[in-house]
């Protein structure tokens, strides 16, 4: 995994999610919504389907079909929602019964206020063949996850994954599945799937380790900083 300082190393980038840590927008603005998103009686993780990519290069090969049984046997939801739940349970704070994980449509469906903060998830999920030496069999899995604090209406409009100056916090991570191991594109599928469910599994593991405890960092030092100030 690797993680960056700065958000702002990553603008322009996020669909290749290299990794970023930021808090962004006006300090006071950040405490105020971390301060909501603390007060919640119910919490909400949300976070849209995300589909797999194949290396964009293929298309102006004329492979962009190689990987279609990968593509085809990819779960958009089970993956990120490994992650949601690692997340949750890492954190005291939230994994006490009254975080609720909400995907796709069933955010909608919430009827909370737009201005409710909530934890956002994103995430892109690729396989990139092996440049030096070229093979264009060999394939590596690339993943990368984005957590966010924003407003739920920043999210319904779509504008969930943008870098915006809204989030109260913001990290990501980012993972070459077996240490950047390059598999033949059969390998990816054989035996049910067994080795594409042994990757997702690692970035599960290793993205809901890392953003779970950051997040937990960022609302335990609010919530003590609270704890002193109160009356």
């Amino acid at each position: 995994m690797r993680w960056l300082a700065r958000l702002a190393l990553c603008a322009g980038a996020l669909a290749m999610l290299t990794g970023c840590a930021a808090t962004i927008g006006e300090p006071a603005a950040r405490r105020q919504m971390l301060d909501a998103f603390l007060a919640q009686p119910h919490r909400f993780v949300v976070f849209a389907p995300a589909g797999f990519r194949m290396d964009e290069q293929l298309k102006v090969l004329g492979l962009e079909r190689r990987g279609d049984p990968v593509v085809e046997r990819f779960d958009p939801v089970r993956p990120l929602m490994g992650v949601a739940e690692r997340i949750v349970a890492a954190n005291p704070l939230l994994a006490n019964g009254s975080t609720g994980i909400a995907v796709g449509r069933e955010v909608g469906a919430l009827r909370l206020d737009p201005a409710q903060p909530v934890l956002f998830l994103h995430a892109t999920w690729k396989l990139v063949y092996r440049r030096l030496p070229p093979d264009l069999w060999r394939y590596r899995l690339q993943a990368g996850i984005v957590a966010k604090i924003v407003p739920l209406g920043q999210v319904l409009s779509g504008e969930g994954a943008l870098n915006l100056p809204t989030a109260a916090w913001h990290e990501g991570c980012a993972v070459d599945a077996f240490d950047g191991a390059f598999l033949h594109i059969a390998e990816w599928t054989r035996d049910e799937g067994g080795r594409l469910d042994e990757a997702i599994a690692e970035v599960q593991a290793e993205c809901g380790a890392g953003l779970g405890a950051s997040l937990a960092r960022a609302l335990s030092r609010r919530a003590a900083y609270q704890s002193s100030h109160s009356g």
